[in-house]
C-alpha cells in the first residue's frame, strides 16, 4: 500500500492534496543553462541543507533504473521532467509524504502531499521545512522568489487537490466549470499535471497565479474552490442516481464483476473500472472496501510501480495477469450492497 495514503476528510471525492514550492539557490544558474559540474554542485548544496534533517533519503537520477524512475512518477513523488535530468535527484522521507526534487525546472521543488482534502496539513509541513533555509534562496523585493518560469515567481507555490469527479464528467459540467475556475486564477489538469489526461475520472485542481498573492491566500483559494467542486460532484452523483439509476448501477456492477473475476487486466481498464467501483462505494452500491484502499490500489497496479513492488521487470502480458490477481485479492471482501 502507498505509505502516505490513509482515510481522510472528503476522500469520497478528494484523493490527495499537495503543496509544492519552487526555489532556486543564490549565485547559481537556473538548471536550464547549468552544465553537469554546476548541477552536481547544486545537488551537493541541497544535500548539505537537508542531510541532517528528518532522515531524508537522497537518490540521484543517474543511479536509478528507468522502471523505478517511472514508478516514482506513478506514485506522484516526482515529475516526468525529472526522469531525464543528468544531475537531478530527490530527497524523500520514508513514507514519501515529503519529497524534494533537485535540478528539475528549478533547483528545488519542495513537495508535501497528504490524503483527502488535508491541504492545511500539507501547508504547515511545507512552511516548517522552508523557514530554516529560506535565506539561501534567490529572492527579489519586487518579484519575490525567483523561478525559471516567470509564472511561478512570487511565492513560487503551487497548491493542488486531486479530485475524483465522475458525476461532473458524466453530466457534462466539466467544460463550464473549468472555464469558471480559470477566471478565478485556477486550472484543471490531468492526474500527472500539465499536458496529461483525466485518467479514471480524476483531475488535478491547482492555482495558476503565484505573483501578487501570499501563501495563505493561495491555500485558502484552493481549499474554497476544491470544497465547492466536492459539493458539485456529490450533487451530480445524486442527480445521476435520480435520473439514470439503472444505467449507472449497470456500469458499476459490470466493472465490479470484471475486476473480481478477470484473469488479465490492462492498466488502463483497471483504473477506469476502479473509478466505477469508487463511484459505486459513494453511491452505496458496493461495500467492503474503503476509498483510501482504492486510491492505493490504483497506484500499486500502475505498470512500473507493479514491477518495482515485485523487484523485477515484466512484459505486458505478465503484468496483466499479476495485476488481475492483485485486484481480485484487494476486492475479496467487497460485495454488492
Amino acid at each position: 500500500m502507498i505509505p502516505w495514503i490513509s482515510k481522510a476528510k472528503d476522500d469520497d471525492v478528494a484523493v490527495s492534496s499537495r503543496i509544492r514550492l519552487a526555489r532556486n539557490l543564490k549565485d547559481e544558474f537556473f538548471p536550464s543553462i547549468m552544465d553537469d559540474l554546476a548541477g552536481d554542485r547544486v545537488y551537493n548544496k541541497v544535500k548539505g541543507m537537508f542531510d541532517t534533517v528528518d532522515n531524508y533519503s537522497f537518490i540521484k537520477m543517474k543511479d536509478v533504473d528507468p522502471v523505478e524512475k517511472h514508478a516514482m512518477v506513478e506514485r506522484h513523488i516526482m515529475s516526468r521532467e525529472l526522469e531525464n535530468s543528468k544531475s537531478g535527484g530527490i530527497a524523500k522521507l520514508d513514507n514519501e509524504s515529503v519529497v524534494i526534487m533537485i535540478n528539475e525546472e528549478d533547483h528545488l521543488r519542495i513537495q508535501s502531499i497528504t490524503p483527502g482534502l488535508e491541504i492545511e496539513q500539507a501547508f504547515g509541513v511545507i512552511m516548517d521545512i522552508h523557514e530554516p533555509v529560506k535565506s539561501q534562496f534567490a529572492y527579489d523585493d519586487q518579484f519575490g522568489y525567483l523561478t525559471a518560469c516567470p509564472t511561478n515567481a512570487g511565492t513560487g507555490m503551487r497548491a493542488s487537490a486531486m479530485l475524483h469527479i465522475p458525476g461532473i464528467i458524466m453530466t457534462g459540467q466539466l467544460p463550464n466549470i473549468s472555464n469558471t475556475i480559470a477566471k478565478m486564477g485556477m486550472t484543471v489538469r490531468g492526474i500527472y499535471g500539465e499536458g496529461s489526461d483525466a485518467v479514471g475520472n480524476m483531475v488535478q485542481l491547482s492555482n495558476q497565479i503565484t505573483l501578487g498573492l501570499n501563501e495563505r491566500d493561495i491555500v485558502d483559494n484552493l481549499k474554497s474552490v476544491a470544497s465547492k467542486l466536492i459539493a458539485n460532484e456529490r450533487n451530480a452523483r445524486r442527480l445521476i442516481l435520480e435520473t439514470k439509476a439503472s444505467q449507472v448501477e449497470d456500469q458499476v456492477m459490470r466493472s465490479f464483476g470484471v475486476l473480481k473475476y478477470a484473469r488479465r487486466l490492462s492498466s488502463k481498464e483497471t483504473i477506469s473500472m476502479l473509478s466505477d467501483i469508487k463511484m459505486g462505494i459513494s453511491m452505496g452500491l458496493i461495500t467492503g472496501i474503503e476509498h483510501n484502499e482504492l486510491h492505493s490500489l490504483m497506484m500499486d497496479t500502475a505498470p512500473c510501480q507493479l514491477q518495482h513492488t515485485l523487484g523485477k521487470e515484466l512484459i505486458e502480458s505478465e503484468r496483466d495477469i499479476i495485476r488481475a490477481d492483485m485486484v481480485k485479492k484487494a476486492l475479496s471482501n467487497t460485495k454488492e450492497a
